[in-house]
């Protein structure tokens, strides 16, 4: 069986801010990366706790999406 994850969440530079993405809805305004980070890993952890697989990428300066947390 495949493993699939119910929500993933990225954390993406848009203009001159960071977002946090899941399903295609944004979510949030943060100035600095980590501070999405730190936002997405929350959600991500609450989807965990919720009996959820998760998971957050996050963008790398030259534009790649990186695995950063995975419950």
């Amino acid at each position: 069986m495949p493993d699939s994850l119910d929500f993933s969440y990225a954390v993406i530079r848009v203009g001159e801010e960071w977002k946090v993405v899941c399903a295609r809805k944004a979510i949030g305004h943060f100035a600095q990366r980590d501070e999405a980070l730190i936002a997405a890993s929350a959600l991500a952890a609450q989807a965990a706790a919720a009996g959820h697989a998760a998971r957050v990428l996050v963008q790398t300066d030259s534009g790649e999406l990186l695995q950063a947390w995975r419950g």
